[in-house]
């Protein structure tokens, strides 16, 4: 959303920029037929060297804008691998089935020692048990595995968001840097030529 948000902002400028540009040559254009040759000569130099400084400064924007989709390109397939690496981390320290607890483990025992000592209806009723154990167990284990899964993923994507973001930002304060000193350089020129710009 940002991204598409930050695409269509330099878009916007860049086509700001454009009908300026356009808007000046059109009043150049208007000023020359009103000169000598001599200086529609200059007024023409001016006009090239005027079209050159701003297509060099565009070209840098655009390097500068190129540079920072590359970075966030690298920067959300290394999330993405960060993300399926702590999949694979959560599989091995939280595993889908808990350890059978002491007590559990005690009654399977007891059962398997009541059907050796042919007691089969305390046996029954010990499975029964054990298995009434198992299912808590498991539910369980399942909500305290979600809960600290949920935990863990959130507190990744929280932080490659922040990256993210922070990435975003120095982006977009390298664009405005660029277009500073694209207005600087300008002034310079104008003033070079005496002209207002």
């Amino acid at each position: 959303m940002h991204k598409d948000k930050l695409d269509l902002l330099l878009q916007l400028e860049a086509q700001r920029q454009l009908e300026q540009l356009k808007a000046q040559q059109v009043d150049e254009v208007l000023l020359l037929m009103r000169l000598t040759p001599q200086q529609r000569s200059i007024e023409q130099k001016h006009l090239e060297e005027l079209t050159e400084f701003n297509a060099v400064w565009d070209e840098r924007v655009t390097q500068v804008v190129g540079h920072g989709k590359a970075l966030e390109d690298g920067m959300l397939a290394r999330h993405r691998e960060e993300k399926a690496a702590k999949l694979q981390d959560i599989a091995v320290q939280f595993p889908a089935e808990a350890k059978p607890s002491s007590e559990l483990l005690n009654m399977i025992s007891i059962g398997e020692k009541m059907v050796k000592m042919r007691r089969y209806d305390e046996a029954e009723s010990v499975k029964k048990k054990v298995g009434e154990m198992k299912e808590k167990a498991r539910a369980e284990w399942e909500k305290r595995r979600k809960e600290k899964v949920d935990a863990q993923m959130a507190t990744l994507v929280s932080r490659q968001q922040v990256e993210l973001e922070s990435l975003r930002h120095r982006v977009k304060m390298a664009v405005e840097e660029q277009r500073k000193l694209r207005s600087k350089e300008l002034e310079k020129y104008g003033a070079r030529f005496g002209y207002r710009l």
